[in-house]
């Protein structure tokens, strides 16, 4: 169960680097359900069956659509120093980030899946928007639509849109179909 501090307790925010040591150490292990999100461990909420058949439905769109330039990074660590390390639920990254040595650092496209996490449209957006990332998805289950953001300027984006069931989606700089968005949110498919 996750505790909110006391005000007047003052918190000492984690490294990537201290991060990545309690890991080596195994004191955080794959049974640890957290991600570090400026400087602080956040747990990762439990996927329910509409949440993974979405992130399921993504990956088989960008997976069979991309040229061999890039990689479907499902779940996976994206480092974005100093003190962050969030595990988006879908990332499109270059092929040429993909080796033993680290995590990618950057992505040309961030996907998260929300049944209303404020974390995912709070805390996340302006992690990805410092970072320079220049587009994130944030796939609403309950309102039924997609909100882009592109254009990264400080802790948010210049650029905002809303994608409803009806309409598609590509995103800027990637050579993939069109996404049609009804039948990614559709409990039918």
């Amino acid at each position: 169960m996750a505790v909110a501090p006391a005000n007047d307790l003052r918190l000492h925010p984690l490294s990537v680097e201290d991060y990545h040591r309690m890991i080596e150490a195994e004191i955080l292990t794959e049974d640890d359900k957290v991600e570090l999100l400026d400087g602080m461990l956040v747990e990762k909420v439990t996927e329910n069956p509409p949440h993974r058949a979405v992130v399921d439905r993504l990956t088989w769109h960008f997976a069979r659509g991309l040229s061999e330039d890039y990689r479907v990074r499902v779940g996976g660590p994206i480092t974005l120093p100093p003190r962050s390390e969030p595990e988006p639920d879908i990332a499109v990254i270059d092929a040429a980030d993909v080796n033993f040595e680290a995590h990618p650092s950057t992505a040309h496209l961030l996907i998260e899946v929300s049944d209303s996490r404020r974390i995912d449209r709070g805390r996340k957006l302006a992690i990805y928007a410092r970072a320079g990332l220049p587009e994130y998805w944030v796939v609403d289950l309950v309102e039924r639509c997609i909100e882009v953001h592109r254009v990264p300027e400080g802790e948010s984006y210049a650029e905002v849109l809303r994608v409803s069931p009806g309409e598609t989606l590509v995103p800027s700089g990637l050579d993939v179909s069109p996404l049609d968005v009804g039948a990614l949110l559709s409990a039918d498919s």
